[in-house]
């Protein structure tokens, strides 16, 4: 979209429907002049719905992952999270591995389906997902130009697809949009079905077929900037943490500050040694460090810092602090593979990359939970003071 000082005409030009015309042509000089438009760049952000769910498929993308997956009698997997439960079918008969790129399937579907109205205020029961296999290797970062890297590719997408559809997810309590998901929605399946085609006009087109119960559980939850470089992500413990960051970073309520001119960093701006680790969802933890070789700086410190610098990953600028963001000395710094100083340690996030693109719209949320603290906080005040008048009068004895 042009300026609005683009759109306004100078004492020696005029805006028509062919460009501009000079008012005031010497010679030479051609009469009809086309005016140069900004090239319109492209956003590093796409939006995707978010709730309990698609936060438990994505923490499931770990090959090696943490999770505590129970067997059936059948053989499935199922693992339990806060406010729902994912059962895995053949997770143990069929020996499933998960892998980062049924994660990025499952994200980049998500886009696809909020960015086609498949989902959202105008969710109609489309259920249909179409993704291109080439549009898919260029958003990951893959080059599947020659026959053998396309095949391999597409037999991973399959794969991957297939773990998707194995997942089926189980409401125990959501409160979506001030609504109980479990009163609508008790479980459902994410896919139903995808195609590959390899002839005609939808050549090397995957088609998805979403449970439409899923679509419409999907449609209740909320809207999040998702940073498409995430995708281009090939270590999976980089990948699983900064998809993870990029949650808790948008969500409201970590940018409320817990007290009044609060000048410690908000929730949203520091994470724990322990939170970090979590995230990743396949590494020791500290105290199993600690338990073992205690390589603290080999196991934890240098491959997490690797993290936090991916070129790839959400963060601009960060730094290593103690809680409430107090900064590490000199000397802190120069001994912080201790377990003494680990089992305190933060991530100071200082800046995320393009943070202005999105912040404001988190700002949005974030000023909605002020508002309402404040309003508790003088409805208090008011009870308070009613009580007060309303007391008997007594002489003091």
């Amino acid at each position: 979209m042009k300026k609005k000082e683009d759109l306004e005409p100078d004492t020696t030009s005029m805006l028509t429907s062919h460009g501009i015309i000079d008012l005031e042509p010497t010679a030479k000089v051609n009469l009809y002049q086309e005016k140069a438009v900004p090239e319109q760049k492209e956003s590093n952000f796409q939006t995707i719905l978010r709730n309990a769910g698609t936060d438990a498929v994505n923490k499931v993308s770990a090959s090696k992952s943490n999770l505590k997956v129970k067997e059936t009698t059948t053989g499935n997997g199922v693992i339990n999270f806060e406010n729902v439960t994912l059962a895995i079918e053949g997770y143990y008969s069929d020996r499933i591995k998960s892998n980062i790129l049924a994660s990025k399937l499952f994200n980049f579907a998500n886009m696809e389906a909020l960015a086609t109205n498949a989902v959202g205020q105008d969710f109609t029961n489309d259920t249909n997902i179409n993704l291109n296999l080439y549009d898919i290797a260029s958003k990951i970062g893959r080059n599947i130009t020659s026959r053998s890297s396309k095949s391999n590719f597409k037999k991973e997408v399959l794969e991957a697809l297939s773990i998707l559809k194995r997942i089926e997810i189980k409401i125990t309590a959501e409160m979506l949009r001030g609504k109980d998901a479990h009163d609508r929605i008790r479980s459902t399946n994410l896919l139903n079905s995808f195609d590959y085609s390899t002839k005609g006009a939808t050549k090397d087109i995957i088609t998805l077929r979403f449970d439409p119960l899923f679509m419409e559980y999907l449609s209740m939850g909320y809207l999040m900037p998702f940073r498409k470089s995430l995708l281009k992500i090939t270590d999976e413990a980089s990948y699983r943490f900064h998809t993870e960051l990029m949650r808790y970073f948008c969500m409201p309520k970590n940018h409320a500050p817990r007290k009044k001119e609060q000048d410690t960093p908000v929730q949203a701006r520091i994470v724990s040694l322990d939170t970090a680790i979590g995230w990743i969802g396949t590494w020791q933890t500290l105290e199993q460090v600690k338990k073992g070789d205690r390589a603290y700086s080999r196991s934890i410190v240098e491959p997490l810092e690797k993290i936090l610098d991916d070129e790839s990953g959400a963060i601009l600028k960060w730094e290593w602090c103690k809680a409430k963001g107090e900064r590490l000395t000199e000397e802190e710094k120069d001994n912080i593979a201790k377990y003494d100083l680990l089992k305190d340690l933060f991530v100071h996030i200082i800046k995320m990359k393009d943070e202005a693109d999105f912040i404001n719209d988190v700002y949005v949320g974030t000023g909605r939970i002020i508002e309402h603290r404040e309003k508790k906080a003088k409805q208090r005040a008011k009870r308070t003071t009613s009580a007060k008048k309303a007391q008997p009068k007594h002489e003091d004895n």
